[in-house]
């Protein structure tokens, strides 16, 4: 249903009554057909809410998004770690029941870097510094790596242990190693797709604002 709006000398509903655009600043005005009388189209305060709700809107879509993507790629980089270190582990266990199969987590390896790759380029264009988004996502792997493998042993042991968090500790540089490893293969298969990205999101950008200004000087013109 369309909202009321009434005339403040004679109370007419002004609902159905076309708006002229003011000349000079662009207003709505409506007049009144009943007393002649000219007022400014006034918008409801439950749309002005609704309005203001869809502005944020999109960048709490975005937000949501960006949290889900960090924490399925920090998970998946700490996994990977893990899977190929054991991986490497069973290649140099003499004892080893078969062969290792190199070709799914190579190929599972090369989509998640191309994913990780394109994420980092493209989900953080507002960054000027290119280098920035991976040292923190590297910074935040390496500190989720270092909490089972250092921290809480370091807790546990206390200096009791310290052969104990030695080995600890040279395991978790291995992890970060192999996790370095995995970020140069992410910028070189993930760097370009994130780039070809960004740009389409500008493209899209721009082609949805021109749109938008389209419609509005076409709604201009018709209740000009």
């Amino acid at each position: 249903m369309v909202l009321s709006h009434v005339c403040v000398e004679c109370g007419h509903d002004l609902a159905r009554v076309r708006v002229r655009r003011e000349a000079h600043y662009g207003l709505p005005m409506v007049r009144c057909p009943n007393c002649d009388t000219v007022a400014v189209r006034r918008m409801h305060p439950a749309w002005r809410a609704w309005r203001r709700f869809l502005r944020v809107k999109t960048s709490l879509g975005v937000l949501l998004l960006q949290l889900a993507a960090l924490k399925f790629f920090v998970g998946g980089g700490v996994g990977l770690c893990e899977w190929w270190l054991l991986l490497v582990a069973d290649a140099l266990d003499a004892n080893a029941a078969r062969p290792v199969e190199w070709a799914l987590p190579i190929a599972v390896t090369l989509l998640f870097a191309v994913g990780l790759g394109t994420w980092l380029t493209a989900g953080f264009a507002h960054w000027r510094e290119r280098f920035l988004p991976w040292l923190i996502y590297f910074l935040i792997v390496g500190a989720v790596l270092a909490v089972p493998r250092f921290i809480v042993p370091l807790i546990e042991n206390g200096a009791s242990g310290q052969i104990t968090l030695l080995e600890e500790a040279a395991g978790w540089m291995v992890r970060l190693v192999g996790l370095m490893a995995m970020l140069v293969v992410a910028i070189i298969v993930g760097g370009y797709p994130g780039l070809l990205l960004e740009r389409a999101v500008a493209g899209f950008r721009r082609w949805a604002w021109q749109a938008r200004r389209r419609r509005l000087r076409a709604r201009r013109r018709l209740h000009a």
